[in-house]
């Protein structure tokens, strides 16, 4: 087990830090009904503290739609998985994975 203060020793002096965070069950509780899921308040200002800082790199990955991930965390600076990778959004960008059908 690491230790906490060897490891915020090292995270601060570190230049570029990434950071992966699963969506379901860690930022958010699940929701029966996806479009109801909410972030709480205290997890948004912790996204938004860490998207804060340019040497962070902050991934958001999530089974659910584009549109539920966008509609609860379109407005953070954050790289957003969604569809288990079908969707993929880099800070502003937007990549849409396309299977190739032969």
């Amino acid at each position: 087990q690491l230790p906490v203060e060897q490891f915020l020793q090292s995270l601060q002096s570190s230049r570029m830090r990434l950071f992966i965070f699963d969506f379901e069950n860690v930022l958010a509780l699940k929701s029966p009904i996806p479009e109801l899921i909410q972030v709480k308040p205290s997890v948004r200002e912790g996204l938004l503290r860490l998207t804060s800082n340019l040497n962070n790199f902050v991934v958001v990955r999530s089974y659910l739609s584009k549109k539920i991930m966008e509609d609860v965390l379109g407005d953070i600076e954050c790289i957003l998985v969604a569809e288990n990778g079908a969707f993929i959004r880099y800070v502003g960008i937007i990549f849409v994975l396309v299977p190739l059908c032969f």
